[in-house]
């Protein structure tokens, strides 16, 4: 069964958000990997990758942190999959994405415009 998480933090927007969840063994991170490429991967306003690892260095820790968010309609997810736990954590600014962005966001669908029309602009500067 998943859990789900908030973080209480010292911040005026964004909301951190952790995911635990037990998989079946012999799930792999590209197993991971494929199934949110397969929901995330040509949508332009969601990153996802695994965190790094001394081994792993394909994604970036600093991606967790909710100023790469804040200004913007965009969501950071993260995962890491250590044996048959795995944790995931996702960023948005709450004022944005959590609120008004999807509002706009399903205006242009709505409209057959690309979904981040009018989104990120002036990202960083809201």
């Amino acid at each position: 069964d998943p859990l789900f998480s908030t973080h209480l933090i010292p911040v005026r927007r964004g909301i951190l958000s952790g995911i635990y969840a037990r998989v079946v063994a012999g799930t792999q991170t590209s197993d991971i990997e494929a199934a949110y490429a397969k929901y995330y991967g040509s949508y332009p306003l969601t990153k996802v990758g695994a965190l790094s690892t001394p081994n792993n260095e394909r994604s970036d820790r600093s991606d967790l942190a909710l100023k790469k968010v804040t200004g913007s309609a965009r969501t950071h997810i993260r995962f890491k999959l250590t044996g048959e736990k795995l944790y995931v954590f996702s960023l948005i600014d709450n004022l944005l994405k959590g609120a008004a962005s999807q509002a706009i966001e399903n205006f242009n669908r709505l409209h057959d415009l690309p979904v981040e029309t009018a989104l990120t602009e002036l990202e960083g500067l809201l």
